[in-house]
């Protein structure tokens, strides 16, 4: 799909399922989503088996996988809402966090998002005691815009995209 300086952004395939299994198990990686993780491996494999947002919309959340490993270590990607709004998400290991990862992988997902999919704009939510996603949202120049009792919500412009600071 991607490759970045230090990873590649992919789809997801089913032997991802053992890593993303490890990674929702995480109750600090989870924290502030709202999602359960996973009852076992094989529900992860089912979710990837059904997940079907690169065939309907030609994007979704993509893998993550540094350049030097053959196993995926998050993923971070665009969501198309049953609303029609578009939102970026990210996901990492803990053992990945404070390394600019996520920044990396976010800014490729916009600029994809803007460039090859024309988006006018995209959304990030987080919860508002999830400081540090408030960080990267701001850092990678969202705009809040609402409380939803206590998830904050951002939007960029197309026009407020500086693929620059990547």
């Amino acid at each position: 799909m991607l490759t970045t300086a230090r990873m590649h952004l992919r789809e997801f395939t089913l032997d991802d399922a053992p890593a993303f299994y490890a990674l929702n198990l995480d109750p600090q990686v989870i924290k502030y989503t709202g999602d359960q993780p996973f009852a076992s491996v094989d529900a992860a494999t089912d979710f990837i088996a059904q997940y079907n947002h690169y065939q309907i919309f030609g994007f979704g959340r993509w893998a993550l996988q540094l350049t030097s490993m053959t196993h995926m270590i998050g993923f971070c990607g665009l969501r198309q809402q049953l609303s029609g709004e578009v939102d970026l998400g990210v996901r990492l290991a803990q053992a990945y966090w404070g390394q600019g990862l996520a920044f990396e992988a976010s800014m490729a997902s916009l600029g994809l998002g803007f460039g090859r999919y024309e988006l006018t704009h995209i959304k990030a939510n987080c919860h508002r005691d999830n400081l540090r996603s408030q960080a990267l949202i701001t850092k990678l120049g969202f705009n809040l815009v609402d409380d939803r009792h206590g998830w904050w919500q951002y939007c960029m412009d197309s026009c407020e995209f500086r693929g620059d600071r990547y």
